[in-house]
Order: structure tokens, then C-alpha cells, then sequence
């Protein structure tokens, strides 16, 4: 089986972390969620979120508090796009075509990931990434 074969199909999130000072840090708490999906016809979906979310406020949430829509944005994160699989990089870049994250889309951002596979695990180290206010590489660990 090559590696497009190996990638394709729905993968489950099971940790998301980085490091600082030699530490390994849970990004979106323990047990995060997620989804990430690649099909055959090259396009992928992506979405992670902390298994710790707090309801807002309010059944309307476009009558939430800032507060409460700035912390559910910082715990979720979600794209689509179209991705190629570059075999010497041991790559897929991600084509965003649309994000939760306005930039990525509208930048017309190319995402890209390193990955390892391992017969139902999937590792996905980011290339560096703005966040919190330092450029993180992100390991993403995921099961079919």
C-alpha cells in the first residue's frame, strides 16, 4: 500500500501537544477531540477541540459575552482544503480553503504537515506555528 493509500480515510484525535523548555504541554487539555478526514478525491478536513469547553451564557451565540466567544475560539479549531502528499518532504501540505481562522483562508495559506505513519497511529508534527505568541511545532497524534 503507498503512502496516499495509508493516509486516506477518517483518523481520530488522540493527543495534541508541544514543547517548551524541554516539557511536553497538552494544548487542548487532556483527551482533546477531533477529526481528520482525507479523500480520495484530495480533499481533507480537519477539526480539534479541548474536551473541556464551557457552555456560553446564553442559547443565542451571537448574544454571547466576548469573554465566552474568545475562549471557545481559542479551544476549537477547524479547516478544509485540498492537500497533495509530498513523498521527499514526507509531507501533505494542506490547501486551506476555508478555516475558523480567517487568515489561513484568506491568506490563501498552505499548512504544512510532517507525518509518520504507523500501522492505526498517525503522527503529525506543524511546521511553526504563531501561537500564544511564540512559533510552536505542534505533534498531533492520531488513530484510525
Amino acid at each position: 500500500m503507498n503512502i496516499r493509500e495509508q493516509l486516506l480515510g477518517t483518523w481520530h484525535l488522540v493527543s495534541l501537544t508541544y514543547q517548551e523548555d524541554g516539557q511536553n504541554f497538552d494544548f487542548m487539555g487532556e483527551n482533546p477531540k477531533g477529526i481528520l478526514t482525507y479523500s480520495p478525491d484530495s480533499t481533507m478536513a480537519a477539526q480539534l477541540m479541548s474536551s473541556q469547553r464551557n457552555k456560553f451564557s446564553t442559547h443565542d451565540w451571537t448574544k454571547a459575552p466576548l469573554e465566552e466567544i474568545k475562549e471557545a475560539f481559542i479551544s476549537y479549531q477547524a479547516y478544509y482544503g485540498r492537500y497533495e502528499i509530498d513523498i521527499e518532504k514526507k509531507a501533505v501540505l494542506h490547501h486551506i480553503e476555508a478555516s475558523l481562522f480567517p487568515n489561513w483562508h484568506l491568506d490563501k495559506v498552505t499548512q504544512i504537515r510532517y507525518f509518520h505513519i504507523d500501522k492505526e497511529l498517525l503522527t503529525i508534527f506543524t511546521a511553526p506555528i504563531l501561537v500564544l505568541g511564540v512559533e510552536r511545532i505542534f505533534k498531533a497524534v492520531w488513530k484510525r
